[in-house]
């Protein structure tokens, strides 16, 4: 899988695209480098006479941004029914990324030409935000708070995970285990203490194995539907194909009846 996407960003690298295509490229982009740390981390062969080691916290890191890329990418690009509704988004998120660049800027006492050029971008795009059709559709209060905003959506993660049809038990119970590794926090210290040797370690790999496949597949259908020249070449590969549909038909059932059926034949 991590061969195929790789293959597929190269492959699609410098087609002429339009604004959604590109961010979708970006997606692709950032999930793939996710996706190959995660492999580097896992087949990390130590010296110095030192075991195996595999570390599966931070595998747990890379791996929410993995599973936020993925629900983040179709958010913004599969869900709107509009291409209004589209374009407000992608308003609201190149406006967004300028937003933070600033912030960094003004922690640090940085004063910098790029950053006041931007400021007048920032202004440009939220006049496009409100001059959009979608915009213009919304309730008073919700277009104020649009304005107002520096955040690029409302929208909670579960409400995303929600819309790109992941079902319910899954955010539950991979979000919840990916956060508690995000930061050093009283479970994921406990979970390291219960690690007594290489062999326990390794046997918890098999999971952060599945999910990486899981989201990097889906990344994959998501850019797929976005980019033809990505489609014509997803459907010549029968293999991958057949792993695809797998984790996209996966992720909409109930984990409860389905934590022991995650390979595939």
């Amino acid at each position: 899988m991590l061969i195929s996407s790789s293959h597929i960003s190269v492959k699609t690298s410098g087609i002429s695209c339009n604004r959604g295509q590109a961010l979708a490229s970006d997606f692709l982009t950032k999930n793939t480098l996710c996706s190959t740390s995660i492999s580097r981390i896992l087949n990390l062969n130590c010296t110095n006479d030192l075991p195996k080691i595999y570390d599966f916290t931070s595998v747990y890191v890379l791996l929410r941004s993995l599973f936020e890329g993925y629900i983040n990418m179709y958010y913004v690009l599969i869900d709107p029914k509009t291409d209004s509704e589209k374009e407000f988004k992608l308003d609201l998120c190149d406006r967004n990324a300028l937003y933070e660049r600033q912030k960094m800027g003004e922690f640090i006492g940085f004063k910098h030409l790029r950053l006041l050029e931007e400021k007048e971008s920032i202004e440009k795009y939220t006049e496009s935000i409100k001059k959009s059709n979608y915009f213009k559709s919304l309730k008073d209060n919700e277009k104020q708070s649009y304005i107002e905003t520096e955040k690029w959506t409302k929208s909670k993660w579960k409400e995303r995970a929600d819309k790109s049809n992941i079902h319910e038990s899954h955010f539950e119970f991979f979000y919840k285990l990916l956060s508690n590794y995000a930061h050093s926090e009283p479970f994921a210290l406990m979970q390291i203490h219960d690690v007594k040797s290489p062999k326990i370690t390794k046997e918890l790999t098999y999971l952060q194995m599945e999910l990486t496949e899981m989201y990097l597949s889906l990344t994959l259908k998501l850019f797929s539907k976005l980019l033809p020249e990505a489609k014509v070449i997803i459907e010549r590969d029968g293999v991958l194909l057949k792993i695809i549909n797998f984790w996209e038909d996966f992720k909409k059932k109930d984990l409860k009846n389905l934590m022991n059926e995650t390979h595939i034949d």
